[in-house]
């Protein structure tokens, strides 16, 4: 699975926790990609800030998933890394 123009990663996160929880055989790999290096960066360090962990976890629950959202991630004093 390709996600183009990842920017900071969360489309990749997001369909990474989406195929785990279908507990769908993981016989796949996600490419992920952008031009902003930077960007880049941001995404492969996994580090999101309050402010858009909160705003993941709406989406989440939004989406209609029953899990708990901060599972996948473990609050450090730079933000939230993702597991």
């Amino acid at each position: 699975l390709w996600v183009i123009g990842c920017a900071t990663g969360e489309e990749a996160y997001s369909l990474a926790i989406l195929l785990k929880e279908s507990n769908l055989p993981k016989n796949y790999t996600i490419y992920a990609s952008d031009m902003n290096a930077r960007a880049l960066m941001t995404a492969q360090q996994g580090v999101y800030q309050e402010k858009q962990i909160t705003q993941g976890e709406i989406n989440y629950l939004a989406s209609g998933a029953q899990g708990n959202f901060y599972d996948y991630f473990e609050k450090q004093s730079d933000g939230y890394h993702i597991n």
